[in-house]
């Protein structure tokens, strides 16, 4: 695949092009024709084009500007995309009178997209509603094609615009390109974000998509008095570089304008209603500057040879420097090649849409190709500094913080308290006791009409570890991404609040069958699941649903939402991203563990915690190097609690990190006691939990207590396990760095049992990998368990890691790895757990190998 774009200029010039390029040879090729010309002018280039390959497929429009080499905003730029495997097939439709998008959309898909088409290049008339109707066909009929594209711009003082297709110009309708194959690979990405400025205003007179008033004063006197007269000229021109914010739920968007009229009346591109709360918006030069890191993040990890940008003339004409920075420096690190449109097609998870002021990507591949990430830092250097910039989108934003303030009525005040009375104040959405409110509502109706109603319960799993890690401002941020895309999935009679925190409820009415709770449930942990970009980072989530039903499980709000909290913690200890209905017999289990989890609270104070220490031995000396610290818990009714049981309630409960920083003091002041008793050369190991490793603090932890105790830091070792490293990889290293910095050891815990990654063995600095006992348990010299094992310690060799084998039980499984080469082992054949006093016996006794 290869793309060559020339900016055209006259008929010896194109021919010379083509025949250079060598283009009359190519079988599969793509012609996008982005002009801001005439029609003459343009209709001669596609005859030209036609006669020179009339094998190729031509799809064009009008745009604000191209981007070949650079960004032009005049002429006529041509870019020719030749395909090794892929087929191209284009379609050019025009609109009748009494034709709708829909009927476009399906004709789109029945003449040109076939079983391994994978990606469709739409231009259309700038009709957003007719094109709305389009995709939606498509949507429906062909989820898995990706679309791309955008709107046609209207040019010159007459406002002309018109698309391009393989025979001919079109005025109002779409011309469309399918690309098909099975080896191709497509995707399309899109970043956006525009903010309100200045005071909100209440539509108080619309008609369909004009709006006369905002507050009872002209729409046109309102811009005039915060912008100016001249600006007020231009914006029409501009396709809206401060177009109307339109509050919707609890977020604004941004509506196009098309002109002022006469009478001060403004006429939008989309309807308007009356008592709509809008706002003057502006785009974010943050947001803009930080899009790079944005389009980064979607192709690192993806096949891409070639880009096709469609982006939002706004974004050109409101940070023009700024995005031609974005283009050059995404054209230095993969081809690309675009235009500038007055409205963006969009496809996310088999749904097509059409943005406004966004940057929209399609990428291609037919062969695995991938970008380099030294390549793309090399390339991200910004042209000029711009702070200034940045400063003044700030300024921006605080003063409409301080206007909206300031706008405020008595009427308004009351208002506010009322909402605040009954709405969450971080997400916008219902609280507690509005919850409450509605549900004894819809109980009643329920009762009356005789039908079933749900109550979920629905918690983010571990964002405390968010707020810990990130802080409180970023937690909040995240906390009200997950509420908007939770609050999209509530259907009519539905009711979605915030409990408190990370908590979630939700009500569902008319619950008779199970299949479509449980769908809902799982959609609603899919939009959880949804990467979230902050600060050009990605971040996951993951939840936990609790479900209970009326009348089955109980008849009143108290009682279900006690049960649905339950049947949420269940789902808590079933694993990430689990949903639950309530059973009576959780009532009793849940009842136990909470419990366990209050005399948990009280265990350190009572004194019940205790370490054993197990041996590990070296196999080349039959000497015993260190000691493993393994918890217990002496409850005073229960006896000897296991770690497997006690550690996933001490994580929820938020108690590990005290518990952690125990275990670490304790076992440091007795290596040290050992050490003074003459047993210099032993160590002692250290597990530590993903939460305690993932606090900023962990170091400082570890460093205390190598202080308190007089402990040398290279006679610690650090456990963790493959799955902690992997959380946050960024971390992870940075951590252990600065561990074996100290002179720490790191040992990599139940090796085989989680990703197994060659890579992180190779990226990570670490000393010691301990292969899990569940390899050991059978171990035979000829079965498939021995060929995993040996094949564990040969590659350990290579990065001259240290190989330590688990649960060794047997003479044979120690004569066995001895004989693999295997370094060092520990396991029950050697000892058990046992006290500290014990271990001097140990190590005074006979040795085993």
């Amino acid at each position: 695949m290869k793309t060559v774009s020339t900016n055209y200029h006259n008929k010896k010039q194109l021919e010379t092009f083509i025949e250079s390029n060598n283009l009359k040879s190519a079988q599969n090729v793509l012609i996008q024709i982005f002009t801001s010309e005439g029609k003459v002018r343009v209709s001669r280039l596609r005859e030209l084009i036609s006669r020179s390959l009339p094998q190729a497929s031509i799809i064009g429009a009008t745009v604000d500007a191209s981007f070949c080499s650079e960004i032009k905003t005049s002429g006529t730029a041509v870019s020719f995309t030749c395909f090794d495997k892929v087929q191209v097939k284009s379609i050019g439709v025009s609109y009748e009178e009494s034709m709708i998008g829909h009927e476009i959309g399906i004709e789109i898909g029945t003449r040109i997209i076939k079983r391994d088409t994978k990606a469709v290049i739409i231009f259309g008339s700038s009709q957003t509603h007719a094109n709305k109707g389009m995709l939606k066909a498509l949507e429906e009929r062909y989820p898995n094609v990706v679309v791309a594209g955008g709107n046609s711009v209207p040019i010159g003082e007459k406002n002309i615009e018109f698309l391009v297709s393989d025979d001919r110009l079109i005025d109002s309708g779409v011309t469309a390109v399918s690309l098909s194959g099975d080896e191709l690979t497509a995707s399309v990405h899109a970043c956006s974000d525009w903010n309100t400025v200045g005071r909100s205003f209440t539509v108080t007179k619309a008609e369909n998509t004009r709006v006369y008033s905002l507050n009872g004063t002209p729409v046109k006197d309102v811009y005039e008095k915060y912008l100016g007269t001249k600006m007020i000229m231009s914006i029409a021109d501009s396709r809206s570089l401060y177009p109307l914010m339109v509050t919707r739920g609890d977020h604004a968007e941004p509506v196009m304008m098309k002109n002022f009229n006469q009478d001060g009346s403004i006429e939008a591109l989309q309807p308007i209603p009356e008592g709509a709360k809008v706002s003057i918006g502006c785009g974010d030069a943050g947001n803009y500057l930080d899009s790079l890191n944005f389009v980064y993040q979607q192709l690192k990890n993806r096949p891409v040879e070639e880009l096709f940008l469609y982006s939002c003339l706004s974004r050109r004409r409101f940070f023009n420097i700024g995005v031609a920075h974005e283009m050059e420096t995404i054209r230095n690190i993969v081809p690309s090649i675009g235009a500038f449109t007055a409205g963006e097609y969009y496809h996310e998870d088999g749904r097509n849409d059409v943005l406004s002021y966004a940057l929209t990507f399609l990428t291609l591949a037919e062969y695995e190709s991938y970008i380099d990430e030294q390549e793309f830092l090399q390339a991200k250097k910004p042209p000029i500094d711009y702070q200034e910039m940045l400063a003044m989108s700030q300024l921006v934003k605080a003063s409409t913080e301080d206007l909206e303030e300031l706008n405020d009525s008595l009427m308004m005040a009351e208002e506010k308290i009322s909402h605040l009375a009954y709405h969450d104040s971080l997400t916008g959405l219902p609280n507690r006791v509005y919850f409450h409110e509605r549900l004894g509502e819809a109980i009643g109706t329920a009762k009356q009409m005789k039908e079933k109603l749900a109550v979920m319960v629905v918690d983010l799993d571990e964002f405390k570890m968010i707020n810990d890690s990130l802080g409180h401002q970023a937690g909040d941020r995240i906390l009200k991404h997950v509420s908007r895309n939770m609050n999209g999935m509530i259907q009519e009679g539905q009711f979605l609040a915030r409990f408190a925190a990370d908590e979630f409820l939700i009500f569902i009415p008319k619950a008779n069958e199970s299949e479509k709770i449980l769908s809902l449930a799982k959609n609603i942990l899919s939009v959880i699941k949804k990467p979230i970009l902050l600060n050009g980072k990605e971040y996951v989530l993951s939840g936990s649903i609790g479900i209970s039903l009326y009348p089955t499980d109980a008849a009143d709000d108290v009682m279900l939402l006690k049960n649905a909290n339950l049947a949420m913690h269940r789902a808590k200890l079933e694993g990430r991203s689990s949903v639950q209905f309530f059973t009576m017999e959780m009532d009793d289990s849940i009842n136990e563990r909470l419990e366990m989890e209050n005399h948990l609270r009280k265990a350190m104070v009572l004194g019940e915690f205790e370490l054993f220490y197990q041996p590990q031995i070296n196999i080349s000396d039959e000497e015993v190097f260190a000691c493993e610290a393994l918890l217990r818990w002496n409850h005073t009714k229960q006896g000897m609690i296991p770690p497997n049981v006690f550690i996933p309630i001490a994580e929820e409960a938020g108690l590990i990190n005290e518990i952690g920083k125990w275990v670490l003091d304790k076992a440091c002041k007795q290596a040290k006691k050992w050490h003074n008793q003459g047993l210099k050369a032993l160590s002692v190991c250290v597990n530590v939990s993903g939460k305690q490793f993932q606090r900023v603090e962990f170091v400082d932890e570890v460093k205390e207590s190598l202080r308190v105790s007089g402990l040398n830091a290279s006679s610690l070792h650090i456990e963790l396990t493959e799955s902690i490293m992997l959380e946050d990889v960024e971390h992870s290293l940075w951590t252990i760095n600065q561990l074996r910095n100290l002179g720490v050891k790191i040992s990599v815990d139940d090796f085989g049992t989680g990703y197994s990654s060659l890579s992180y063995l190779r990226d990570f600095p670490i000393d010691i990998l301990k292969i899990d006992q569940s390899f050991i348990r059978n171990l035979d010299e000829f079965n498939s368990d021995a060929a995993i094992v040996r094949a564990i310690i040969t590659m350990c060799e290579g990065l001259n890691v240290t190989v330590l084998a688990e649960g060794v039980e047997t003479r044979n499984q120690l004569l066995t790895l001895k004989n693999f080469g295997c370094d060092q082992v520990q396991g029950y054949y050697i000892s058990k757990p046992v006290r500290p006093s014990q271990i001097d016996l140990f190590l005074t006794g006979n040795k085993i190998i």
